[in-house]
Order: structure tokens, then sequence, then C-alpha cells
């Protein structure tokens, strides 16, 4: 089914989750081990680090510090 978009108007969404928010902090042990693994698995494959992250947020809530990290893991390469 094709759509043409209009060129004038107002698009109007609404979001729900479905899902609640209620992701526990990640400690620093638990910390040192994803950082461990990032870098184990960003040498050989960057998506496959990127996946190891993406599949932990829903899991774990990253603190500032924490993600700046992480991005600074990916950054390295």
């Amino acid at each position: 089914m094709a759509w043409t978009v209009p060129e004038d108007g107002i698009l109007e969404l609404a979001f729900v989750s479905n899902k609640p928010i209620e992701n526990k902090s990640m400690n620093t042990d638990q910390f040192k081990i994803l950082k461990a693994q990032l870098k184990r698995s960003g040498k050989h494959d960057e998506r496959n680090a990127s996946n190891i992250v993406k599949s932990l947020s829903e899991t774990f809530a990253f603190n500032s510090a924490q993600v700046a990290e992480v991005i600074d893991e990916f950054e390295s390469r």
C-alpha cells in the first residue's frame, strides 16, 4: 500500500509504552566485566559489542560516567 506524504499539515502521534522502565543500576564490578567483554568483542566485531550494550541496557541503567566510558571504547577503534 503506497502512501503519499503530504506537503503541509500537522502530524500528531501518540506514544504509549507497554513496558515499564525500571532498570537497576550497574555496579562497578558489573561494569568492569562489561568493559572487558567490549574490549574482547569489539576487536573482532563492533556490531557484536554494540549488541552487548543494547542487550544490557534493557536490564541495567548506565550512569553518565559509564556511558562516557562505553562511548570512548567505541571511538577508540
